[in-house]
């Protein structure tokens, strides 16, 4: 009978601890993390390519929002080349839709394109993603060449040791540009739009005064 009772007592002992574990883990999983894309001054005087914080290790199942301060897109290329600025249309070129336009769903599991597009007219905007496996992911900003960043996604607990980045991967220091009066005008992105190239007129009129290195002409 003691036997019997000792055992009773295992299991059910053992049954709480899972319990408990299941229910640590799917509270770890509903962590949210924030994300800065760009930063600038009032006067864009002083204009940053960066992603703040540049590296960060998050749990599966957490969910950054990205959000915008200036001109940049969130893109996870999955090992694929970063898509050109402009495609070829006739005689001139267009904005290439990968780059202006919102691509993939709100989850990454390290496949596929995903793509927060262009803040639309200029507004804030602020782009989600739920991180489904446990992986190293660089992402970028297509429009600026070097601002790059890093997620790290593990199953266990979050260390403070991250991984060196590499030299292609340091931030670049802040561009400072003299005050110039900002030029915008609505340009909202539509997703249905995807395959087609957008004008680099209307590209050059949303854009504000540092991304003038970017402009094409046709």
């Amino acid at each position: 009978m003691y036997i019997g009772n000792a055992l009773r007592l295992a299991a059910v002992t053992a049954a709480s601890l899972l319990f408990f574990a299941g229910a640590s883990s799917a509270a770890r999983s509903a962590t949210n993390w924030t994300v800065i894309v760009g930063g600038q001054t009032p006067d864009i005087s002083v204009y940053a390519n960066g992603f703040f914080p540049r590296e960060l290790t998050i749990h599966t199942g957490d969910t950054i929002a990205f959000q915008f301060v200036g001109f940049h897109n969130v893109s996870f290329l999955s090992g694929a080349a970063a898509p050109p600025f402009a495609v070829k249309d006739g005689t001139g070129y267009d904005g290439n839709p990968q780059v202006f336009f919102p691509a993939g769903t709100t989850t990454y599991d390290g496949t596929g394109f995903h793509s927060s597009g262009i803040p639309p007219g200029g507004k804030p905007l602020t782009y989600s993603l739920t991180f489904t496996k446990a992986g190293r992911y660089e992402y970028a900003c297509t429009l600026h060449p070097g601002m790059m960043g890093v997620i790290n996604v593990v199953d266990g607990a979050v260390t403070e040791t991250q991984k060196p980045l590499s030299h292609a991967e340091k931030p670049n220091k802040p561009r400072r540009w003299p005050p110039a009066r900002r030029h915008t005008t609505t340009l909202t992105p539509q997703p249905s739009a995807l395959t087609s190239p957008l004008p680099l007129s209307a590209i050059a009129k949303s854009a504000t005064r540092c991304c003038a290195l970017h402009t094409i002409r046709s």
